[in-house]
């Protein structure tokens, strides 16, 4: 799945194994002006994210 301005679902979850997500994604969100709403312990990684459309 690609995150765009066509995306109708909101907020998506993302379940990663990589630990290096837990830093990646936050700073994804923060660039793309998404709003970050849960990051779970892990493995795996869960986020939570409201996608915010420009």
């Amino acid at each position: 799945m690609f995150i765009n301005e066509n995306c109708e679902t909101s907020p998506i979850k993302l379940i990663t194994t990589d630990q290096i997500s837990t830093r990646d994604i936050p700073a994804f969100c923060i660039r793309a002006g998404h709003d970050l709403k849960s990051v779970s312990d892990g493995p795996p990684y869960e986020f939570i994210i409201n996608l915010v459309k420009t």
